[in-house]
């Protein structure tokens, strides 16, 4: 019903908001990441994906840094933007992880693109300017062989695919011009067999070309002044921070060489102002030139102090924190969850950094349970083997393809290794044991639903997921 609550998120496919109601995890309390499970499955995402994506609060191009926790509750007075958030090393393969995700990720930056929000893409530039209307053709020639559209209906509908800065500053004359250059482009190559993905994947990858910094967050922040600065200044300098997870190609240094940097004694070391933005890892923007402070695997640990909204980074081979103060608490919030993120994708995918501050509900339920996330059928039999030949042994992991549904990897006799499924069912809590497709036991308990998995086995042993694990992941 429309006077129902609910919450108000912005979907890049549809180009509207979606209504999300209220309790959508099933009656308790939402959380950001249940508004975000909710969304994944109207859109059909799957649940090997999910750690990409997040909630940010909706506004202009000036709150791109403002990610919500996935712990944290949504609030139906304000509006949300559903996106992809967190980048994967190569984005040609997003496809093959998820169908769905990739296209949205297509309408994301499309919409992105349109609103002039990609700040790297400098439309004054005539070379950038010539570079967008070229993605213009290509997004036009992607919706002839999406929804079969002629000629003449993009004619009718060309401001829907020209970014509104250059019709702003087209001239009338050029505008002309660059219609017509745009048609006949189109009229081309309007019959070539090209498959929908390739023409999707051609996009997505020349704007990263030109803009390799999309889906990278800035922060505005206060750091103690660095250096040798210390000794004669006091207080607090401000600061841009980002986090870069890849090198870009340009970078003449090695990832090795910039670790060795950031083991010296000082808290970080001044590097070339063009190394420093093209390597990877934390970095500040200092007195104009980009300072390394550290690579994600050095991160031990994130402490935050409250209402001082003040961050400590704990380093490697460091004695003192890195200490960051920030002005706003959801810009906080945004950059601790960015640097988690990305340690879960890329060091530790059970490892959540800042726990006592915020957390993923998701992944603490997983831990509570003592279930793998979605490791595959072969990481999964391969660690049974390694670590228990008993019969009863077996490791429960997230299914890949559907929410709360799950697979049981046992070890029998005869060191036969058998998969069932369990699925729970948040409306009556219960666990649905699968043994095969024509049986299915519902359970009242977890405890009963491992009894119910193979009668003839007394003694069931779980495995649990460990931080050392190196299950595969979206990186």
């Amino acid at each position: 019903m429309p006077d129902e609550a609910a919450y108000q998120v912005f979907n890049y496919v549809e180009n509207s908001f979606l209504h999300v109601p209220v309790g959508a995890n099933g009656g308790q309390e939402d959380t950001c990441e249940d508004i975000c499970r909710w969304i994944c499955e109207k859109l059909k995402i799957r649940p090997l994906v999910f750690s990409l994506i997040g909630l940010r609060i909706h506004g202009d191009a000036h709150t791109h840094t403002r990610f919500l926790a996935g712990c944290n509750r949504p609030s139906t007075d304000r509006k949300y933007d559903f996106r992809v958030r967190f980048k994967i090393p190569d984005l040609s393969c997003l496809k093959t992880l998820d169908q769905s995700l990739f296209n949205y990720y297509y309408s994301q930056l499309r919409y992105d693109l349109l609103q002039n929000r990609i700040p790297e893409i400098n439309y004054q530039k005539q070379d950038h300017k010539s570079r967008v209307l070229g993605y213009s053709v290509n997004d036009m020639y992607r919706k002839m062989i999406e929804d079969n559209v002629t000629l003449d209906e993009l004619r009718r509908d060309i401001d829907k695919y020209i970014p509104r800065k250059i019709n702003r500053e087209y001239s009338l004359f050029l505008f002309n011009k660059a219609h017509k250059e745009i048609f006949d482009k189109l009229s081309s190559i309007r019959n070539r067999d090209h498959d929908l993905n390739y023409v999707k994947n051609v996009y997505i990858n020349d704007i990263d070309n030109i803009a390799p910094g999309y889906l990278y967050e800035e922060y505005n922040a206060e750091i103690p002044y660095p250096g040798g600065e210390q000794s004669s200044r006091t207080g607090k300098c401000p600061v841009k921070l980002r986090f870069q997870p890849y090198g870009n190609t340009r970078s003449s240094r090695s990832t090795s060489s910039i670790k060795q940097d950031s083991k010296r004694s000082e808290n970080e070391k001044l590097v070339e102002a063009e190394d420093a933005r093209d390597s990877p890892g934390l970095k500040v923007l200092y007195s104009s030139k980009w300072q390394h402070v550290a690579n994600i695997d050095e991160i031990l640990s994130i402490l935050v102090e409250e209402p001082e909204r003040k961050v400590n980074l704990a380093l490697e081979d460091q004695a003192d924190p890195y200490c960051i103060h920030f002005h706003d608490q959801t810009e906080m919030t945004s950059f601790v969850t960015c640097l988690a993120g990305y340690y879960r994708l890329m060091c530790k995918w059970t490892v959540y950094l800042c726990q006592e501050y915020v957390s993923s509900p998701s992944l603490n339920r997983l831990k509570e349970l003592k279930f793998h996330g979605p490791i595959g059928g072969k990481y999964s039999t391969d660690k049974i083997r390694e670590k228990n030949s008993t019969p009863g042994a077996c490791i429960i992991r997230q299914c890949e393809e559907n929410f709360d549904t799950y697979f049981v990897d046992m070890l029998e006799d005869a060191g036969v290794i058998k998969t069932y499924k369990l699925i729970y069912k948040c409306i009556d809590d219960q666990w649905h044991v699968q043994r095969d497709k024509e049986t299915v036991i519902p359970c009242n308990s977890l405890k009963e639903a491992f009894s119910s998995l193979n009668p003839e086995i007394t003694k069931v042993y779980r495995l649990p997921p460990s931080d050392n694990d190196n299950a595969p992941n979206p990186t």
